[in-house]
């Protein structure tokens, strides 16, 4: 797995925990609380179904969990996000980034908080350095991965 080559440790949470043996396979550790994953998490990536039981699922108290390091990721479905939440928890620098795929409404509207129309020059610009920041640490993951990558072929032709 991707995350494994990066150094990465895959923490879990759903509903329903999947069978030891799938997540010894995948070398996945299960997190009983929504709260817990946020707490241990470094990047967290939603991928959960929307539905009127996950509506709004992640609010400013359940990101306020996370690490100031932390960086949220959603790529699943807009409404799974309480966006005000979430720009508040960006704006007190409570976290380092988000990256957002899907917004509840899109395309977004002007008045959004995420809006790029609603946001200061100071924020552009911090927003400006987060991505820098991440360009330079997703280049750095891309070439770790082609080196792990790299080595595993040449095992593998030997």
């Amino acid at each position: 797995m991707a995350a494994h080559a990066l150094g990465m440790k895959i923490n879990y949470y759903q509903r329903n925990r999947v069978e030891k043996s799938i997540e010894k396979k995948v070398d996945a550790q299960y997190v009983p609380t929504l709260f817990e994953l946020m707490e241990k998490s470094d990047f967290v990536s939603l991928h959960v179904p929307y539905g009127p039981p996950t509506e709004k699922m992640i609010t400013y108290e359940v990101l306020s969990h996370m690490k100031p390091s932390a960086y949220f990721i959603n790529t699943s479905r807009g409404g799974l996000v309480d966006e005000n939440g979430l720009y508040k928890i960006l704006s007190e620098k409570k976290i380092t980034a988000a990256a957002l795929d899907v917004y509840r409404w899109e395309p977004i509207p002007a008045d959004s908080p995420l809006s790029d129309s609603t946001t200061s020059s100071g924020q552009r610009t911090m927003q400006a350095e987060l991505l820098s920041s991440c360009w330079r640490r997703l280049t750095t993951c891309f070439r770790t991965l082609d080196g792990y990558l790299e080595e595993k072929n040449q095992k593998v032709g030997q």
